[in-house]
């Protein structure tokens, strides 16, 4: 794992500048190398360029297929900075006129609030209590009051219809973000379908535009057959079909398209003969840093001049929460050449002791940081921890059914169970 270095703290600008893109690209480039946000907006306009086709003079609603759908793919490596990606992709998006941009922030309400939080400081520049501030420029839903407070409202209250419709009315872009449940995804589909019926379509001189961004596309997004009873990846399409039995948009004017992100996309490239969402315009790849490859033309990896110091972690950027820290979250090592008068059995020893040091301490950092977690969460290793038994196969008995039931015994000797399964 890498990690950027340290910069300044995540706080608000001062001054920040117009525009979707440098509003959250002045905010990315406090966490970012100047090579990696340099790399960030390049595969960000590449994947605009074919999620959005754009004439010139604004988005070429000619480019979508006669159904009003186009579906695409991008693939990352795990924290190869796909939800920066994704943010980039709705502020070039939001700068060409898109009308609505929906994203679907993974299937725990826990990622959900974290996505909703890096959305609002990033993406709109503001915070919870400075949000209002830009009413004007754009609505945001659900609203930070309605979710970021101990009182958290439901779809049911938080997705407020009139707000979206009075938005549409004035021409504001829409900013939904959502996590990929069943019930928050049926009724932000019902409130679409009531903001952008029929007549307020026709009455729009172009077409309206909506851009799903969905994060994890393979949990939850996948269609196991043509007869699966799997509802979720049919509730996304019914964000635009406005009917969770049809893909096509609703109305001739209501062009959608829907972008997923992941790590591991083999089963929706494989889905599509039955599922709506599978790729079928295009596909793009992050690049990840590394030591060979330029910013342009594109290549899987890119050099990054400051080292693997400077190398994008998605999850110091995501959480953002490690910044007091006095040393790095990694440690790398030099690869141990061999020195001058060292044998080539001396070198390789070297080599193969550095190998299960780095192992250990990895291992090590893993263990410790289980345990803090468990004892932060006050659960245990094991129920029967402290409890005695006679025989094996009571203390098997008690012991079945635990998460850790596989764990061979450590010692023999002695009746007290010390963690995982048996007798010990």
């Amino acid at each position: 794992m890498t990690v950027v270095p340290e910069r300044s703290g995540d706080k608000m600008l001062e001054n920040p500048p117009s525009g979707w893109w440098p509003r959250y690209r002045a905010n990315a480039a406090k966490q970012l190398s100047p090579t990696a946000l340099e790399v960030l907006e390049v595969d960000a306009r590449h994947i605009v360029e074919r999620a959005l086709p754009s004439n010139g003079s604004g988005i070429d609603t000619s480019k979508w297929p006669d159904d009003g759908l186009r579906t695409g793919m991008v693939v990352g490596s795990v924290q190869s900075g796909k939800t920066a990606s994704m943010l980039a992709v709705a502020s070039l998006a939001l700068d060409q006129g898109v009308d609505v941009v929906v994203l679907l922030a993974g299937t725990r309400v826990g990622l959900w609030l974290q996505t909703y939080e890096r959305m609002l400081s990033q993406l709109d520049g503001s915070a919870r209590d400075t949000a209002y501030a830009r009413a004007g420029d754009r609505l945001i839903l659900p609203q930070p009051e309605d979710v970021l407070s101990p009182n958290r409202l439901g779809p049911t209250s938080y997705l407020k219809a009139s707000k979206a419709t009075l938005a549409v009315r004035n021409g504001l872009p829409i900013i939904i973000v959502v996590p990929k449940l069943d019930e928050h995804l049926l009724y932000l589909a019902r409130m679409l379908k009531s903001v952008l019926g029929p007549a307020n379509l026709d009455a729009r001189p172009t077409p309206t535009t909506m851009l799903v961004l969905d994060d994890e596309a393979d949990d939850a997004s996948v269609l196991d057959s043509a007869a699966s009873e799997k509802v979720t990846p049919r509730f996304i399409a019914a964000l635009w079909s406005g009917d969770h039995h049809q893909s096509a948009s609703r109305h001739p004017k209501l062009l959608a398209t829907y972008l997923a992100y992941t790590a591991t996309p083999q089963a929706n490239y494989l889905q599509e003969s039955h599922n709506p969402l599978a790729p079928r315009q295009f596909s793009a790849a992050l690049r990840v840093a590394g030591q060979e490859g330029e910013v342009m033309p594109r290549q899987l990896t890119y050099r990054e001049p400051a080292g693997i110091g400077g190398y994008y972690c998605g999850g110091d950027l995501y959480y953002d929460a490690t910044s007091f820290l006095s040393g790095p979250l990694a440690v790398s090592w030099s690869y141990p050449d061999a020195t001058d008068g060292e044998t080539d059995a001396e070198t390789a020893q070297r080599r193969d002791d550095l190998r299960w040091e780095m192992l250990s301490r990895a291992l090590r950092s893993h263990l410790v940081g289980a345990a803090v977690r468990l004892l932060l969460e006050k659960k245990r290793y094991s129920d029967v921890v402290g409890r005695s038994f006679s025989t094996k196969a009571e203390a098997r008995c008690a012991n079945a059914g635990s998460a850790h039931d596989d764990v061979p015994s450590i010692r023999e000797e002695g009746r007290t169970i010390r963690g995982g399964r048996g007798y010990r």
